[in-house]
């Protein structure tokens, strides 16, 4: 009973978007220890992608972002609306999303173990550019090409697989984790475009998709940022 409360308390998007906000004041905090000359090369792609979208309606700053964020927390709060009071805030659970979000990072850095493969790509050379950027891929790339793709794709899809969900709900994952990979090698800090980079991004991308689907939000963004630091510790360790 108190594991399936669990289950689907911390799936849901209120609790998503509480935890997700320590892991965003900690990006933001680190983007701000960073010299303004690293800055560009130090953002996530997922990250500016979105700051160029609420700059063109005149929403810049950090104080966009964290709109964005409220925006989803108000989303949340009116999507449970109706169940609001089964929804109780437990701090243990959100103790329990952090190791559990550590166990899904393992397990995709065991699947993707020979490659040393980092999500999000970037040239930071030193520890803290590292962690800042493995936390800014977790909470921008999820949001993007999970929460809005994934959702997004699953509403179009559903119009042919109405009342099939798994079917729904995997073309558009799968559909995400090709955007996923292919943006990777676009932009000027990109990878080369190889065969077997592409294919490791996009299972990573149809993994964290899964995980997002099954556990959510905010799980899937402290999962991806958790297997960045793994990598990051693994290089570490062979240099």
């Amino acid at each position: 009973m108190i594991f399936s409360s669990y289950l689907k308390q911390s799936k849901s998007p209120f609790y998503s978007f509480i935890f997700i906000l320590p892991l965003f004041i900690i990006y933001e905090l680190g983007i701000s220890a960073i010299s303004s000359e690293d800055l560009p090369i130090i953002r996530n792609g997922a990250d500016v992608l979105l700051r160029k979208i609420l700059a063109t309606i005149g929403i810049s700053g950090i104080y966009g972002m964290a709109l964005m964020l409220l925006f989803g927390i108000v989303i949340a709060f009116f999507i449970n609306k109706g169940r609001f009071k089964e929804l109780k805030i437990k701090s243990n659970y959100f103790l329990i999303m952090i190791f559990e979000s550590i166990l899904w990072s393992i397990l995709l850095f065991v699947i993707l173990s020979q490659s040393q493969l980092v999500l999000s790509k970037g040239t930071a050379k030193i520890l803290m550019q590292q962690i800042v950027l493995s936390i800014g891929s977790g909470i921008f790339e999820e949001f993007v090409f999970r929460v809005i793709l994934v959702s997004g794709f699953a509403l179009i899809v559903g119009l042919f697989f109405k009342k099939q969900y798994f079917y729904k709900m995997s073309i558009s994952i799968i559909i995400a984790a090709i955007i996923f990979s292919a943006f990777h090698f676009i932009g000027e800090y990109a990878d080369t475009p190889k065969t077997n980079l592409f294919t490791l991004r996009f299972v990573a991308g149809v993994i964290l998709g899964y995980i997002y689907i099954l556990r959510g939000f905010g799980i899937a963004a402290y999962s991806h940022s958790f297997y960045n630091l793994l990598v990051f510790t693994q290089i570490l360790a062979d240099s």
